[in-house]
């Protein structure tokens, strides 16, 4: 097992001050997973469709990583994100779901488009070893994620054994095509899961109990961190730089329930 021997011992004691409250609620990219994975899968398939279209009218997707990553500083990620999503519109849900399986599961280490390398997201093994533990110990594991839906299941699923009514990430609105299937749309039709919207998608999946256990890496994630049950336990996972720390303690609400993981 890699779950740090203080780390396991911090998750037994969580359990026994609410025994009856076994609920988990995990970001995704840099969290339980290392790397970003919607970053990956949009490199993915704007390598992909160098090759052949995706898109049912054969247009290319329209936003360019420069697109995205100017609109990432210059609004930030509730903005930049589901533009993002909505920039994979008129693409069949199952080439999403087939790019993204590609892209964890290829030998790949990294995807270059547009002089832009980014590398293909592995799991946490730490991480994916808590996930294991806290399904042995009756735990129900959510996962919330800006990243677009698809490829969050896809991970949930093959890395940390977590079905897809467990999972919440970005959902664009479909349409059926009668040829396609299912088709992406330019609107996302659930809440944008990014900060605020993180606590709209927890509720939707688990209802008003606030999680024992939580975990993320952003100060956009902090919003759902701080509904943890005060006795909880919160996993902070970054690269290791503790001069960034303080501002973590100063803006949750319980500092003491912080545990810091290494990436």
């Amino acid at each position: 097992m890699n779950i740090p021997g203080d780390l396991l011992e911090r998750l037994r004691i969580v359990e026994t001050h609410d025994p009856h409250n076994k609920i988990a609620a995990f970001d995704l990219d840099n969290t339980l997973l290392i790397g970003d994975c919607g970053d990956a899968v949009f490199n993915r398939l704007k390598a992909d469709e160098l090759k052949t279209p995706l898109r049912i009218d054969n247009r290319r997707i329209p936003v360019t990583w420069d697109d995205y990553y100017d609109v990432l500083l210059e609004k930030g990620k509730i903005t930049a994100y589901p533009m993002m999503v909505r920039s994979l519109a008129n693409i069949p849900v199952e080439k999403i779901k087939e790019a993204s399986y590609r892209m964890f599961f290829s030998k790949e280490k990294s995807i270059e488009i547009e002089g832009v390398d980014i590398r293909v997201p592995t799991p946490h093994p730490v991480m994916q070893d808590v996930v294991s533990y806290l399904k042995s110990r009756g735990f129900d594991i959510y996962i919330i994620s800006a990243t677009i839906q698809y490829t969050v299941e896809v991970a949930a699923k093959e890395f940390f054994g977590i079905p897809g009514d467990h999972v919440l990430g970005m959902i664009p609105r479909l349409r059926r095509h009668d040829v396609f299937g299912d088709v992406t749309e330019d609107e996302i039709a659930g809440p944008i899961t990014v900060a605020d919207g993180k606590i709209d998608a927890y509720r939707a999946l688990a209802g008003n109990t606030s999680p024992l256990i939580t975990a993320g890496d952003s100060i956009t994630d902090l919003n759902i961190l701080n509904l943890t049950h005060p006795s909880g336990l919160i996993i902070w996972v970054d690269d290791g730089n503790t001069e960034k720390r303080p501002e973590i303690i100063q803006k949750i609400a319980h500092p003491g329930n912080l545990y810091f993981l290494k990436r």
